[in-house]
């Protein structure tokens, strides 16, 4: 039971040396704008795919392998700030956008928590249309556009905290 329990564990990284880093956890597409900030500028991408681990974002500017970055970006209504390494770069081809693959550093507690619940978020979104063909057009637009517009609520944003208090029935507007 031991080998069989250890089994994915060992095969990945002996028996598959190829797979790399960015190969082992699952990835998820969407569409999210990001931006980059790096020792002598900053740039604006989009971020297509993401993980745990890293991200791909899609850009025109050229960047260097092993640059360090910053990144900036809203998940499901969480802002995010987070380092990161380029470890790849791929020039615009049929298959893949200009872009760079991102290695996250290593994510602080509250960075960790909105990731593994966006992350669990997308893997939803991602079962549903694998299920695309099993309901009518209507239903699966709607319940996608919900799924999308999804809010996480790990944390309060400003706008989010105070505008309760500024419409509530003790605010100086409501009187």
């Amino acid at each position: 039971g031991l080998i069989v329990r250890l089994g994915r564990e060992i095969r990945v990284p002996y028996f598959l040396p190829r797979i790399r880093w960015w190969e082992t956890n699952p990835r998820y597409k969407l569409s999210v704008p990001v931006k980059v900030e790096r020792t002598e500028s900053g740039f604006e991408g989009e971020i297509l795919d993401l993980s745990m681990g890293g991200c791909f974002i899609k850009t025109r500017v050229d960047v260097a392998q092993n640059e360090r970055i910053l990144s900036r970006f809203e998940l499901f209504g969480e802002s995010l700030e987070v380092g990161g390494t380029i470890v790849w770069r791929s020039q615009s081809s049929v298959t893949h956008p200009k872009g760079v693959g991102v290695k996250f550093d290593e994510l602080d507690l509250i960075q960790r928590k909105i990731m593994k619940a966006a992350v669990l978020h997308l893997k939803t979104i991602s079962a549903f249309q694998a299920a695309r063909n099993r309901m009518a057009p209507e239903d699966f637009n709607r319940r996608m556009t919900e799924l999308k517009n999804h809010r996480l609520g790990l944390t309060g944003t400003s706008s989010e905290i105070e505008t309760p208090t500024a419409t509530g029935p003790n605010s100086e507007r409501a009187s």
